[in-house]
């Protein structure tokens, strides 16, 4: 059905190894109020971009981002 579209494609194979992130992150804490103290502690010492995450396995980590790069993520971790 697809072949009968005016539709112009390509076919990129990717590999598991191109999917790869990582996330940085400060697991779980105990409690909601919890989590947004040390995110405003966090943010007093100068960390701007992070965020409390709501998601049920991970409710109440706090989440610093997530990269394709390896090595953007260790240098982010390092800071």
């Amino acid at each position: 059905a697809i072949a009968k579209l005016p539709l112009q494609a390509t076919v990129k194979e990717q590999t598991s190894k191109d999917a790869k992130r990582f996330w940085v992150y400060r697991p779980p804490l105990k409690s909601a109020e919890d989590a947004q103290a040390k995110a405003e502690e966090l943010r007093a010492l100068g960390v701007e971009d992070l965020f409390v995450v709501q998601e049920p396995k991970w409710k109440n980590a706090i989440s610093f981002g997530v990269f394709e790069d390896e090595q953007l993520a260790i240098k982010l971790l390092t800071e």
